[in-house]
């Protein structure tokens, strides 16, 4: 389903004591390293919701799943991004899951799962932030140290100095918003004022990790691209976070809609 979160296509029907899982979900991470996994599957058809008029979240139900139900089948995605998350497409074929394992009530998971989106764009942002702080390290350390026209180093040319101190000032601006996104979380605000903060959190951060891994291999120049510094590491992670948990795009159809009072663009 994408970011069309109200068409997933995971179903799970009642037998009994059991449900009955089947379907498939694409780029799940980690899960080759869980005992469990939560799975959101569709209770309901959407074309029942749509012909009794039912609000657009009904119908979406979570389950528990032990990773080793058999149905369940897991096909490794060749990626690249952060080191170590490895991604698969997991299968549920007849994946039977006993009742005792649905999390809160049949129907009515999509509060649930729209309460848990908000801490992990918070949580991405938290990592776009120390990717930043880390690829400005390197980078001034490196235009500290180098040497090329003369005895001055790099970094005291304004070309190399202003565009990491841009970044250096965006940095604490983008620490601001995610620390206002954890505390209204931690506070338990309403779910559209984590969303905003979290949201905005999200965007600022992920684009800063992205023009600050640039600026850093700018700075280091053919060192950008060694092994041995590591920034080229991290452009493929930063690139990642303006994609995932949540596109950029999103979060302005989302900022458009509840902040500005706009109409709803999709």
């Amino acid at each position: 389903a994408g970011s069309n979160t109200f068409r997933i296509e995971t179903t799970a029907r009642r037998e009994g004591e059991h449900y009955v899982i089947d379907g498939q979900k694409t780029y799940i991470t980690g899960i080759d390293q869980c005992d469990h996994v939560l799975v959101v599957v569709r209770t309901t058809p959407v074309e029942q919701v749509e012909a009794q008029q039912l609000p657009r979240a009904y119908g979406l139900s979570l389950l528990l799943v032990p990773t080793d139900t058999p149905g369940i089948t897991l096909h490794p995605i060749p990626m690249r991004g952060i080191e170590g998350l490895h991604q698969y497409t997991v299968f549920f074929d007849g994946c039977r899951v006993p009742a005792e394992l649905l999390v809160g009530e049949e129907n009515m998971g999509s509060m649930a799962l729209f309460n848990s989106l908000n801490p992990e764009r918070i949580l991405a942002s938290a990592v776009a932030n120390g990717m930043t702080h880390w690829l400005l390290e390197q980078a001034c350390n490196y235009a500290r140290e180098r040497r090329v026209f003369g005895e001055r180093p790099i970094g005291a040319y304004q070309a190399i100095q202003h565009p990491l101190a841009e970044c250096r000032i965006q940095l604490d601006a983008s620490r601001l918003l995610t620390y206002r996104a954890a505390w209204a979380f931690d506070r338990d605000l309403d779910l559209a004022t984590i969303g905003t903060y979290g949201n905005m959190a999200k965007l600022t951060a992920a684009d800063l990790a992205i023009r600050t891994c640039d600026r850093a291999i700018e700075t280091l120049g053919g060192a950008g691209f060694s092994e041995e510094y590591g920034v080229i590491y991290l452009w493929d992670a930063c690139r990642l976070l303006k994609t995932a948990p949540i596109t950029r795009e999103m979060i302005l159809n989302f900022i458009g809609e509840h902040v500005l009072e706009l109409p709803r663009s999709y």
